[in-house]
């Protein structure tokens, strides 16, 4: 999954990504081959696939937003939290005072968010 999100330096948070990984702020791990992982890749991509297989053996929560994703990881019987969750925790927690901008650059990077998912997070977050 590293691989997939710093291969192409352009992409949007690559950059920080890698710069994550240099500073050990983020630690690439592996994930254990299992049986498992054969039959989810028939439905999901390699690296997503092995984000969920790894979520399961580590006993964590996972973060995912794409529908098919979301789905496959709760039938594995995970704990999904998406982004919206990471920035309402964020702006509860003080990390940042608000969340629309941050929703906002998400969609200009061609983040997929749909207008009541935005509706809902500005509205639990007390944002216009």
């Amino acid at each position: 999954m590293v691989a997939e999100a710093t291969s192409d330096t352009g992409r949007p948070g690559a950059a920080a990504i890698q710069e994550a990984l240099r500073d050990s702020a983020l630690v690439a791990r592996g994930v254990e081959p299992t049986a498992e992982l054969k039959p989810l890749t028939a439905v999901l991509d390699q690296g997503e696939a092995e984000a969920l297989l790894l979520a399961q053996q580590l006993a964590l929560p996972v973060l995912n937003d794409e529908r098919k994703g979301r789905g496959v990881a709760k039938a594995m019987g995970l704990n999904v939290i998406g982004t919206g969750a990471v920035l309402i925790a964020a702006k509860t927690s003080g990390s940042i005072t608000a969340v629309g901008p941050y929703l906002h650059r998400l969609q200009e990077s061609g983040y997929r968010l749909s207008n009541g998912l935005i509706s809902a997070i500005l509205q639990r977050c007390d944002e216009p």
